[in-house]
């Protein structure tokens, strides 16, 4: 508490620098109250309202009809006496209850008044004023855009500076004015949209608690509070525009991680919700950048999938665009190997079904390198539309076939790379941070060619059976 001085309750004589402090009207007629102690012996000018009047000075509380003085001018008149003795540090100003007496205003609605002056070495308060000042509870409060809310279900408008004040006892949701300690709790009552307004207040009255929610009977709404310093309230992290979040600049609610549009994140920048990871568009990812669902690994646009780059669903190796491949690169489905076009392929390269070997253009051979079908010897390798003397063995050891595997008909590109076309085909570029491109196989291998020394490309040319006419079909490559 502060060290705050204490009008006496009986004051009869004044020190040398005290001055009497009280409630006049604006005609200045001091004829009764602390108005007529003020005239009679502290030197109060009779036709003077406002202001230092010998020892005494005069705050009005009356209009000159004697009705009550409206509460945002008798609040700019306290004002004027703090800022004088703040100015005049060398006298004691002495403050009565004014206005609780004639006037007829209660101390709950004048004693905020004089909050600046609470603490003042120069300013005693009433003691009445002191324990409201000294007590009190403060909370937030959500109107309509209109500053009007409707307690006991009545349309009720308020007031920035004013107390208002309900008779009668006090009973949450049916008599007395709602309020939430906490600003997060207001929003369980309210929308938690711009359209409304939300308020810090302050609690004058008799007060009853009902769980998450206060009721009183003296409520002052303080200041209006932006709804960026909203933002910050309900938040433990920064920047949000959501609820309840512990990470930073979340749109949604509940997101543990950042930048987040959904709920229930714990990662980053993710447009769905219960995502672990991180720029999901979907839900429930572990991994990163899927525009799916469920995704255990990264970049994929389908769902299920516990690999990367998967076009497809409930894939477990990468790069896939058919469904539930375990292996990697296949445009099939069901394959286990890799770089199947078929279907159900064990193995790996293989362009038709049910293949156990690999690299069949037919189907359910178990042998490899075979056209046709149920065939399990090795097979001569047909190099440029030729039987050849080389095996697939020697193709696979030569030096031609290290260089094709570098050819990758793939490119990763940014979405700050990519055309409006580009994006407007690929949508959830947004999620993953843009989309594999797949290039014309001749343009990659002209460039791979062009950018290979004589030795690599002797490697090619010196193939068995070579062909510059075939060569240049498939691969674009045009013989120098």
């Amino acid at each position: 508490m502060k060290n705050q001085k204490i009008t006496p309750t009986n004051i009869t004589k004044l020190k040398k620098n005290e001055v009497f402090v009280f409630g006049s009207n604006m005609n200045g007629n001091h004829a009764g109250g602390a108005a007529r102690l003020a005239q009679d012996k502290f030197g109060a000018i009779n036709g003077q309202a406002f202001g230092l009047q010998g020892k005494s000075f005069g705050i009005p509380t009356l209009n000159y009809d004697m009705s009550k003085i409206a509460m945002p001018d008798l609040a700019r008149f306290v004002s004027k006496f703090i800022a004088f003795a703040d100015t005049n540090r060398n006298l004691a100003f002495l403050v009565t209850e004014i206005g609780c007496g004639i006037a007829g205003f209660t101390h709950a609605e004048i004693a905020p008044l004089f909050k600046e002056a609470y603490g003042v070495h120069n300013i005693a308060l009433p003691q009445s004023f002191v324990e409201i000042l000294s007590t009190q509870k403060k909370g937030y409060k959500v109107t309509d855009s209109n500053m009007i809310c409707n307690p006991d279900g009545k349309p009720f408008k308020f007031e920035i500076g004013k107390i208002h004040h309900v008779d009668g006892e006090i009973v949450p949701c049916l008599n007395g004015f709602h309020y939430c300690q906490e600003l997060n709790d207001c929003f369980e009552y309210y929308d938690f949209n711009t359209n409304n307004r939300v308020f810090e207040i302050i609690d004058h009255g008799i007060t009853k608690h009902e769980g998450d929610k206060s009721c009183t009977s003296d409520i002052e709404f303080v200041r209006e509070l932006s709804w960026l310093e909203v933002y910050d309230l309900v938040n433990v992290g920064k920047g949000n525009t959501g609820r309840k979040n512990a990470g930073n600049y979340n749109a949604g609610n509940r997101n543990a991680g950042y930048s987040n549009a959904g709920n229930d994140n714990a990662g980053y920048s993710n447009a769905g919700n219960y995502n672990a990871g991180n720029r999901n568009a979907g839900n429930y990812n572990a991994g990163n950048r899927n525009a799916g669902y469920s995704n255990a690994g990264n970049s994929n646009a389908g769902n299920d999938n516990a690999g990367n780059y998967n076009a497809g669903n409930r894939n477990a190796g990468n790069r896939n665009a058919g469904y539930s491949n375990a292996g990697n690169r296949n445009a099939g489905y069901s394959n286990a190997g890799n770089r199947n076009a078929g279907n159900d392929n064990a193995g790996n390269d293989n362009a038709g079904d049910y293949n156990a070997g690999n690299r069949n253009a037919g189907y359910s051979n178990a042998g490899n390198d075979n056209a046709g079908a149920f065939n399990n010897l090795q097979a001569n390798y047909i190099m440029f539309n030729k039987p050849s003397s080389w095996t697939y063995e020697d193709f696979t050891s030569s030096k031609a076939f290290g260089l094709l595997q570098s050819i990758d008909t793939t490119l990763y590109v940014p979405s700050g790379n990519m055309t409006d076309q580009e994006k407007k085909d690929h949508p959830y570029h947004i999620t993953t941070g843009g989309y594999m491109k797949h290039l014309p196989y001749k343009e990659c291998f002209t460039n791979a060619w062009n950018n290979w020394t004589t030795e690599s490309r002797e490697a090619f040319t010196s193939l068995p059976n070579f062909n510059w006419d075939v060569f240049t079909d498939i691969t674009g490559v045009i013989e120098s």
